[in-house]
């Protein structure tokens, strides 16, 4: 019997997971409740999409510190159109560096841009949960990566109650020789009005996403992020201060860490018209 591929695994284990866990969720859940309708979270993609002909952007910047010890500015543009649809363009943008190895003998060069187009499709709602499908193409620029790579990602939100939710993200970046899927889990939290906590972990399925510092081989690391959310009453503005130790919201940062475990202070800024 033949292999399968990586988009077909893909395929399968998101799926899957995420009709288990939307199950599990829905049996859980004791009201309504709200849908988040933020479009992003901290490292992960939301079901949600602009209305025909509205426009939103974002600039998030992070400040690694430790081994990685660069400053990431991301920006992003997204355009709502017709019956679901939604495109959008975004990039990480940092200097190029190098971190000697502890263990002698060479250096990791780190750093570079990620720029992605994408697509998002939102499937009518059916019950309570909203789910959309995504697909883009990525052109690094960085040390590790110089040629494009087909991106894809699955996501789902629930409401938990009437002040908060639950995202799931399966997504991945489909490099040559080292397709790297991890699996999404988002949480959002009203505090005060306007005010929420906002969380996110994505454990790395398959693929190596970082280097070791001591000897410079490739490794797997989890990705995470924290932060608290400020969000207007129409919800035309939003901003961000946490932590995270992803570089960026592209889908191939979104997968990424900082080296050695190197986390970053952020900042981020949304608006939609």
């Amino acid at each position: 019997m033949p292999k399968s591929t990586p988009i077909v695994r893909f395929v399968v284990s998101a799926l899957t997971s995420t009709a288990f866990v939307f199950a599990s969720v829905a049996a859980l859940a004791q009201s309504e409740g709200k849908t988040g309708g933020d479009g992003s979270a901290i490292n992960l993609e939301t079901p949600s999409v602009l209305p025909n002909h509205s426009l939103g952007g974002r600039l998030d910047v992070r400040a690694f510190g430790d081994a990685e010890g660069i400053t990431y500015t991301t920006l992003g543009l997204r355009l709502g159109l017709n019956q679901g649809w939604e495109v959008g363009l975004r990039g990480v943008f940092a200097d190029t560096t190098s971190r000697s190895l502890t263990g002698g003998g060479g250096a990791i060069r780190h750093g570079g841009s990620d720029i992605e187009a994408l697509a998002k499709y939102k499937f009518p709602k059916s019950g309570r949960a909203d789910i959309a499908t995504y697909a883009g193409i990525a052109l690094p620029n960085t040390p590790a990566r110089k040629s494009s790579a087909l991106t894809l990602g699955l996501t789902g939100e629930m409401p938990l109650g009437k002040n908060a939710y639950f995202t799931l993200n399966p997504r991945t970046v489909f490099l040559s020789g080292n397709t790297i899927i991890g699996f999404g889990l988002g949480l959002n939290v009203e505090i005060f009005p306007h005010l929420s906590f906002v969380g996110d972990y994505t454990p790395i399925l398959s693929g190596d996403n970082t280097r070791n510092t001591t000897n410079g081989a490739r490794s797997s690391h989890d990705v995470y992020g924290a932060a608290l959310r400020y969000r207007s009453k129409e919800g035309r503005f939003q901003i961000d201060l946490g932590y995270t130790n992803a570089p960026g919201f592209t889908t191939g940062a979104s997968l990424t860490p900082g080296l050695d475990g190197s986390g970053a202070f952020y900042l981020s800024i949304s608006a939609r018209r």
